[in-house]
């Protein structure tokens, strides 16, 4: 790739994650505490767009290092690319639980598959290994995060 469609992809998928943020800023929109409301709401937005591109460097790097160490051929840009448009079913998704709440359940594991599938043909496609490569690849990913969420805030307390 050149530079300049490297610098290309690299910030729309940038953009795709800050866009992940403003969905899940709007999924979880809450106004019913806080007597400055605008000021709360105004950091919370910000910090829900930085949140989502953290999250999707992190994850970008998880899935890089361990495709490496199982011989995986892709680049970083790669694979932040590929998480990133993987990202954009379930903010449809999300998006579409705000106006259709009745059928919660179904739009979000339907988009939780759908992200699925898109983040294990990318990886199979640039990483150029087999499937049980990178059910390995995402299952280090998810326990990861498993552990950030469920088991490092015991260990804080």
């Amino acid at each position: 790739m050149d530079n300049e469609f490297e610098d290309e992809l690299f910030n729309k998928s940038y953009l795709l994650f800050g866009l992940f943020g403003v969905v899940n800023f709007l999924f979880n929109f809450d106004d019913t505490y806080e007597t400055n409301k605008y000021f709360f709401h105004l950091v919370s937005f910000l910090l829900s767009v930085l949140i989502a591109i953290i999250f999707g460097f992190i994850s970008s790097y998880i899935l890089f290092k361990t495709g490496k160490i199982l011989s995986g051929k892709a680049t970083y840009l790669d694979i932040f690319a590929v998480l990133a448009y993987s990202f954009v079913p379930l903010s449809i998704g999300l998006l579409l639980i705000l106006f259709f709440k009745d059928t919660y359940n179904l739009i979000l594991y339907t988009s939780y598959l759908i992200t699925l599938k898109i983040l294990t043909f990318g990886l199979l496609k640039y990483n150029k290994y087999g499937i049980l490569k990178t059910i390995v690849n995402i299952s280090v990913l998810v326990a990861f995060f498993y552990l950030l969420y469920f088991i490092l805030p015991h260990l804080v307390i």
